[in-house]
């Protein structure tokens, strides 16, 4: 990258790459995890991190021990187990991989048209796992969604009903939002009709629950209750107030 020239202690060129290579990354390297279960390892460590800058040894943090141990190592600095590409039992995880491989296949394949990389912030991803529940996207429409069920409960007509649903998909494509599937590996765009279906699905779950969940008592300044309870039976119905 570019031509390396020595200072003036004269130290050699290639001293300089490193750095400079790190500088040119796409992406910002906050932090290296290094993990090794060796113990001669471990005196090298030591000695090649003394020779490291402060700010260098600060970014990167040292595992021995066995894999099980490194992963929940990792757990305390918050990084999922499921992000780790090694087992516990020390095995290579290629599932990634291979769908990322995949990925990389389709996209090559469909000149970018229609097959997605990674989910973006603002996307909502379709299926029922942890990943789709947590993301950022998904919560942000069950928000719109929680939003807009009052007037949405409130229609009767069809046609209102799907103009909120229409109105939420576009504002969350305003956004620069996608809503994705995943098939083998492989996040795709969906059309506008499964993207209705997802936020109509939404409306329904969300006022079933509502429904279900009962209606508090209305409490008095003297707190006393104002719930009124019917009884029936088979002569007149007695109102009593609790």
């Amino acid at each position: 990258i570019g031509k390396f020239i020595p200072d003036a202690f004269n130290k050699p060129a290639h001293m300089f790459c490193a750095p400079r290579t790190l500088d040119a990354y796409p992406v910002r390297i906050s932090a290296i995890h290094i993990a090794y279960d060796d113990p001669k390892y471990r005196m090298l460590m030591a000695f090649g991190m003394a020779l490291k800058s402060p700010d260098y040894r600060a970014k990167v943090k040292q595992h021995y021990g066995p894999p099980a141990d490194c992963i929940k190592s990792f757990a305390s600095f918050g990084i999922p187990k499921e992000y780790i590409p090694v087992t516990d039992q020390g095995e290579i995880k290629r599932k990634k991989m291979t769908e990322w491989l995949t990925c990389r296949r389709q996209l090559e394949a469909s000149g970018g048209v229609g097959v997605v990389e990674y989910p973006a912030n603002f996307d909502v991803l379709f299926g029922k796992g942890v990943i789709s529940q947590r993301h950022f996207g998904n919560l942000r429409l069950q928000y719109l969604v929680e939003e807009a069920l009052e007037e949405y409960t409130e229609q009767q007509s069809r046609n209102k009903k799907s103009a909120i649903i229409d109105r939420i998909a576009r504002h969350i494509q305003d956004l620069g939002g996608r809503f994705l599937t995943k098939d083998s590996g492989v996040w795709t765009v969906v059309n506008e009709d499964m993207a209705h279906v997802k936020i109509s699905h939404l409306f329904r779950n969300r006022r079933s629950d509502a429904e279900k969940t009962p209606r508090p008592a209305n409490v008095t300044s003297d707190g006393s209750s104002n719930l009124v309870v019917e009884e029936q039976d088979s002569s007149n119905t007695k109102r009593i107030r609790t």
